[in-house]
């Protein structure tokens, strides 16, 4: 079946979604008042330097100043002993959004080894800086002083002279000739990254890309030699054209566009940096409404109708399928149901059985259960099946999520050997399709899962939620029951002590009706014992937790 790239594009938000055979596995969203910061480059000033963490705070005028770690820190080992011990790049692809080296830079040495950040860094020191992680929560965002400028094919390196080939180009005579078209066109000292989709690239194709990047660079100097300090000097593609960059390669069969300037913005791109897929770009609107066939646009098998007799019935159009009664591109593919259900603990298996993802602020846990599938051929066969189809799906979750961080996996205890290293088999097996960069360790004893994924951006409930005003994001409430309790203990502790004969005591509603009715005779013993009469108001709009005491 077919992966598209759908865009719905209007002035208040950008949203990005990415089908394969059907399913949603990738999305992406954008405000423009939230506009991501990754890749851009910034003229900072070094505000204070921390020796206790190895780390200094830079200011680049955002609303929070960055954080540099001292293995961020950039020292040209141009000429020396330890440039010539450099490895050959042999990294995974990265995260869409993280432009050093695309995820692994193991082998950039920026600093020689032993020295500290404040052998390096002092206070009021300009520096060029990169960011390479947004801002999380109540974090600044990550710096890199290794620049990296990313274009489709290459990620030119200005800093460091060095070559490196994607480890997912697997032919060793593509990754021979790619290597040498690159020592051949590079300049002196410079180094370059070539990316996965340049598998297929003409030696034309690297040029156009190598010199454009080179041109790039030529301009960020001009400008950092002019340019105040904190000052940005350089910003990258905004989402709709860095994920077309970085994911529309010859896998996509077509990319679906509903705003006609953002269409004619991603036709230019194409046709300057991938001009061979220029014909897979389409405008929704000039197929009729373009929409999902099976499964994502909620029709049944492959049937099709030829007249639409009302909402949701399918009518082939222009050669693709449609959903009557549906105006938006992402209605039509089933695409905003499907990002719904992304953000549920819950997620059922199609053998009955389901996992829960529960975030806390320093890691991810992930629980597998049985649910209601029962089995056939004994517990140990309905814990393997139900745990093996929970490890795809947990694949699935955290790249459509961007779960990122520590991930812990609890499994359903699996007694024999091979079961578990199937387990662990499938789940990296369902992770090789994501781009992020995962360490899985095996499954241990007690079904447990160590794994983490590199993190650059907010997951998907950061970007579209927010804590419960109630909870604050705790997920629980004390129950009506303590805080019943509480508030007698405060009768008893006050009364003494206040003037007059009547309490009013303003609760939620939910509180007031437990208080009159599963508490009348301690409401009742509590106005003989302190000689106060009680008065329960119920306030519709009051906080749950909330209560307070007038004494009259």
């Amino acid at each position: 079946m077919s992966t598209e790239l759908l865009i719905n594009a209007t002035p208040y938000e950008i949203r990005i979604a990415l089908l394969e055979h059907g399913n949603l596995a990738e999305f992406y969203l954008e405000h423009p008042a939230g506009k991501g910061l990754v890749g851009n480059i910034y003229r900072g000033r070094v505000v204070r330097v921390l020796p206790g963490l190895q780390a200094a705070f830079v200011d680049i005028g955002q609303e929070r100043t960055g954080f540099l770690y001292v293995d961020d820190v950039f020292i040209s080992l141009h000429g020396t002993e330890m440039e010539k011990r450099l490895t050959r790049c042999e990294q995974d692809d990265g995260p869409l959004d993280l432009p050093c080296c695309e995820g692994n830079t193991d082998h950039l040495r920026r600093r020689i080894p032993g020295q500290n950040i404040e052998d390096i860094l002092t206070e009021g020191q300009d520096v060029l800086v990169q960011i390479c992680k947004d801002p999380l929560g109540g974090k600044g965002a990550r710096l890199t002083g290794q620049i990296t400028l990313p274009c489709r094919n290459l990620v030119f390196m200005p800093m460091t002279e060095h070559i490196g080939i994607s480890r997912k180009i697997e032919d060793e005579e593509v990754r021979q000739s790619l290597r040498r078209d690159i020592e051949a066109l590079r300049p002196a000292g410079t180094g370059f990254i070539v990316r996965t989709v340049a598998e297929t690239a003409t030696r034309e194709d690297l040029e156009a890309d190598m010199e454009f990047l080179l041109h790039t660079w030529e301009e960020i100097q001009v400008r950092v030699a002019a340019a105040p300090v904190p000052s940005l000097i350089y910003e990258d593609l905004d989402i709709t054209l860095r994920v077309v960059r970085d994911v529309f390669s010859p896998e996509v069969d077509r990319v679906l566009v509903d705003d006609p300037q953002t269409h004619q913005r991603v036709l230019n791109f194409v046709a300057t940096f991938a001009p061979h897929l220029k014909g897979r770009v389409f405008l929704a609107n000039e197929l009729g409404q373009l929409a999902g066939t099976a499964g994502s646009a909620g029709a049944a098998g492959s049937a099709r109708a030829t007249e639409p007799e009302g909402p949701g019935e399918i009518k082939e159009v222009g050669g693709v399928a449609r959903v009557a009664g549906q105006s938006s591109l992402f209605e039509s593919f089933g695409v905003d149901l499907e990002v719904n259900r992304a953000l549920d603990r819950k997620i059922w298996l199609r053998c009955g059985g389901y996992i829960i993802i529960e975030p806390t602020k320093a890691l991810t846990v992930i629980d597998v259960n049985t649910g209601r599938y029962v089995g056939k051929n004994g517990l140990e066969e309905t814990i393997f099946k139900t745990n093996m189809e929970a490890a795809k799906e947990i694949a699935y979750q955290l790249r459509l999520r961007n779960i990122g961080g520590i991930i812990i996996v609890d499994f359903i205890d699996m007694e024999d050997e091979s079961h578990r290293e199937a387990v662990f088999d499938a789940l990296k097996e369902a992770a090789k399709k994501d781009k992020s960069r995962l360490n899985i360790l095996r499954v241990s004893e007690f079904g447990l899962v160590q794994m983490t994924r590199k993190r650059n951006r907010e997951d998907l409930e950061h970007l579209m939620c927010e804590p419960c005003a109630c909870c604050q994001g705790t997920g629980v409430l004390r129950s009506v029951s303590s805080l019943s309790y509480a508030i007698f203990r405060q009768i008893t502790r006050e009364a003494g002590q206040r003037a007059g004969k009547v309490v009013t005591i303003r609760v939620h509603p939910r509180v007031a009706e437990h208080l009159l009715r599963e508490e009348s005779q301690t409401i009742d013993y509590l106005e003989k014992k302190c000689g106060k009469r009680i008065q329960i108001m119920p306030i519709k709009n009051s906080h749950p937790e909330k209560y307070k005491f007038t004494w009259q």
